[in-house]
């Protein structure tokens, strides 16, 4: 498993985890996870179907739920 950091997204900046799973490619299937959660909340075995069917999924963390930014650590960007 390979996270990525992306860093500054929106007008808050954050940085924000993600993970791309298959050929970049192939159709794009973004998951997106309840409140609070991490993107490995997803199972691996629920990706790894999905990306047998020939999609490139994509999941990530959500606001505030480690490893992105925590609101403390916001608090003094610009």
């Amino acid at each position: 498993m390979t996270i990525a950091i992306a860093h500054g997204v929106g007008p808050s900046k954050l940085d924000i985890a993600y993970e791309r799973l298959g050929d970049p490619s192939h159709p794009p299937l973004l998951l997106i996870m309840g409140l609070g959660a991490q993107l490995i909340t997803w199972p691996d075995g629920c990706c790894d179907g999905l990306v047998e069917l020939g999609l490139c999924v994509i999941r990530s963390d959500n606001r505030e739920c480690r490893p992105v930014d925590p609101p403390d650590e916001r608090a003094d960007r610009p």
